[in-house]
């Protein structure tokens, strides 16, 4: 189909922009979609059974799609997962040589995100502990009810954002407490600590403001007696002005500054935090988890919140617009109705809805 110059103008223009102002475009096309510049504006595909399986390689897909298979039946092509779209009238499906529907086309039923989860469905607070090597806990329920979690045990830097209101701080808390590891908080409002106290977690070796005077020297010392530790820093981008202690220009804030520094320093070396010795004989490396706005976070391109960028690894909650895909480099798909706690888990390019849990079965404050 060849799409006249003003209306592929017009088209483009809508992809772009529309987002932003709440319009979305959904649109099918043939194999023709493959050489238009069109195709490039639409970062969720769904692709069906194709009369050339080859096609779907150019797609993004890294296997063929058989060109035999159940009306509705697609991948979506940002995880590689199967799907049954839904039909709008009943459909006579495929029978064998007896006459009975053949094993591939039985139907199968996705769930969606939950509403709400309740914490105790996937942690057990008696066990809670920071002295063992056990897997992370899940944090939250994904799609098709699987529990979906985070494991920060060879990350050095993760990140959660999201608009005000998405409940970035319970976020925080909550995948510091899932990691079993000894846990220091910074933070310039009492919203983390109240949140950590809500889980029920063992008490964090130390909590503290990021702009109080000492706090580069006790982080040290910290690290220096326990390398694998998990720094928690809420509201990174907001200035000393608002209780954050980052980036402002004077006072307590240059005490935040150092800190900030020291942060920066950690991520920035190739090696392990802590250098092997007697605290620490495997070289273990410490992880910086912060929150910040997905706005700021999205604009950011120097300083602490830039480097926890480039890691590529966190939680993006309330995903709506172009900034979501601009704060890791990789498309984040919206996940229904905004509600707090709900988002997308990113690693590097791997992207899974998830639902987080809450210690009473609440969405997130």
């Amino acid at each position: 189909m060849r799409v006249q110059s003003e209306l592929s103008d017009l088209l483009t223009n809508l992809l772009a922009s529309g987002p932003a102002t709440g319009v979305h475009v959904a649109a099918t096309f043939d194999r023709g979609f493959l050489s238009s510049g069109i195709g490039s504006h639409f970062r969720e595909r769904l692709v069906l059974a194709l009369a050339d399986p080859t096609d779907a390689l150019l797609l993004g897909l890294d296997r063929p799609r058989s060109t035999r298979t159940v009306p509705g039946r697609a991948t979506r092509v940002r995880d590689r997962c199967d799907l049954q779209v839904a039909l709008t009238a009943p459909i006579e499906p495929p029978t064998g040589p007896t006459g009975s529907p053949t094993s591939s086309t039985a139907a199968f039923r996705l769930a969606g995100l939950p509403d709400r989860v309740a914490l105790g469905r996937l942690w057990s607070v008696d066990e809670a502990s920071t002295d063992d090597n056990r897997p992370p806990w899940p944090v939250g329920i994904g799609e098709d009810d699987t529990q979906v979690g985070l494991d920060l045990r060879q990350r050095r830097a993760a990140l959660v954002v999201g608009p005000p209101g998405s409940g970035r701080s319970s976020a925080l808390a909550l995948l510091a407490a899932a990691q079993h590891r000894p846990v220091v908080l910074l933070s310039g409002t009492e919203a983390l600590a109240t949140c950590w106290r809500a889980l029920a977690a063992p008490a964090p070796r130390w909590a503290g403001r990021p702009s109080e005077p000492g706090v580069v020297a006790r982080l040290d010392q910290l690290v220096a007696e326990d390398p694998d530790l998990v720094v928690v820093v809420d509201d990174l981008d907001q200035p000393s002005g608002s209780g954050g202690g980052w980036g402002a220009a004077t006072g307590a804030a240059e005490v935040g500054a150092d800190a900030e520094a020291l942060l920066l320093g950690w991520l920035a070396t190739n090696n392990a935090i802590s250098p092997k010795g007697a605290n620490n004989p495997q070289g273990t490396q410490s992880t910086v988890l912060a929150a910040a706005t997905t706005a700021a976070t999205a604009s950011a391109y120097r300083g602490l919140l830039a480097e926890l960028r480039r890691h590529r690894t966190g939680l993006v909650l309330a995903p709506s617009g172009v900034l979501d895909h601009e704060v890791f480099g990789v498309p984040v798909p919206t996940v229904g109705s905004a509600r707090p706690g709900r988002g997308v888990v990113v690693e590097s390019s791997r992207v899974t809805p998830v639902q987080l849990a809450h210690p009473d079965g609440r969405s997130p404050d």
